[in-house]
């Protein structure tokens, strides 16, 4: 998709943000938002570049007359939300690379990109995967900025549908608790009513939606499904084979 130029993109001050969920990209360079031509001395790309399964590069690339320069982290982002932030500032002399809310690469006395009247690309040949609420700003965000979009930003990812099957020897009614586990040990818990009861060897699905971030409690860490009628129905997310 391309979207048009804008006089936003001459200012020297920038920060795109993007969730993103990868599936798949091809060996080599795979441009994931995109402004100019990268390495043909102009404009800027944040791309994710795989030399083996687990072995990917996400990174921020700027390009000049002579060459270009990068900020960027080797890690495994397939089949996973990842929150990706860059900034890139002539003012303060620096770009940065933050993934989900922690900023995991600096560059300091960076050299202007060439300014392009070129259209923003995203997504790019051999990029697949899912993006969401991609975000541009002619400024640098701040620390506080960043974390509180990667925090708002959660919420919107633990959208979850849950397989019940009942594997027992008797039929189960309509009513379950999920049990929600958060990083710093606290379990809250959340009622399901579902709409028809859970028989013997029936399967049943219910759409459940936890928020990803509780300020006084910390980030979810796993949930678990369990029939009010404790005979030992869990959800496939099982944690353990406690009811």
């Amino acid at each position: 998709m391309d979207i048009p130029h804008s006089a936003l993109f001459e200012t020297g001050e920038l920060t795109v943000s993007v969730w993103q969920k990868l599936e798949k990209t091809t060996t080599g360079i795979t441009p994931n938002i995109r402004k100019g031509f990268g390495y043909m001395s102009q404009g800027f790309t944040l791309e994710d570049k795989e030399y083996s399964p687990t072995a990917i590069e996400t990174a921020f690339i700027w390009c000049f007359s002579g060459g270009c320069e990068s900020v960027g982290i080797w890690q495994d982002i397939y089949s996973k939300w990842v929150f990706i932030t860059t900034i890139y500032s002539e003012k303060l002399n620096k770009a940065e690379l933050w993934i989900n809310e922690n900023l995991v690469n600096t560059k300091t006395s960076i050299t202007p990109y060439v300014k392009t009247t070129s259209p923003l690309w995203l997504e790019g040949r051999g990029w697949k995967g899912t993006k969401d609420e991609v975000r541009i700003y002619n400024r640098a965000l701040t620390q506080e900025e960043i974390q509180k979009l990667y925090y708002n930003g959660l919420e919107n990812k633990f959208n979850i549908t849950i397989g019940l099957f009942n594997s027992g020897f008797a039929d189960l009614g309509n009513s379950f608790v999920a049990y929600v586990y958060l990083k710093n040990g606290t379990i809250l818990q959340r009622p399901l009513i579902l709409d028809n009861n859970l028989k013997r060897g029936s399967y049943l699905e219910y759409n459940l939606t936890i928020e990803g971030y509780y300020p006084s409690y910390g980030l979810v860490d796993k949930i678990m499904v369990c029939s009010n009628d404790c005979q030992g129905v869990c959800s496939e997310i099982i944690v353990n084979n406690q009811c």
